[in-house]
């Protein structure tokens, strides 16, 4: 599986993973995948999170047909 982030779909600038890393103690990781420029809708990330990497990637990856 490719781990490479695609563009943002809205702003084109470079995807990030971001981990809860203020998870309270006991806590396993999880991620979730945020657009890297401040001024677009995505800055703050999909609401999802995952507990594995490659599935954040993955969503974020995701594109519908023609996009």
């Amino acid at each position: 599986m490719n781990d490479k982030l695609l563009p943002c779909p809205f702003c084109r600038s470079p995807g990030v993973i971001i981990e809860n890393v203020g998870r309270p103690k006991g806590e396993s990781k999880k991620y979730h995948a945020a657009c890297n420029n401040h001024k677009c809708g995505l800055y703050g990330g999909l609401c999802s999170w995952h507990s594995e990497r490659k599935d954040a990637v993955a969503e974020w990856n995701h594109r519908e047909e023609g996009n």
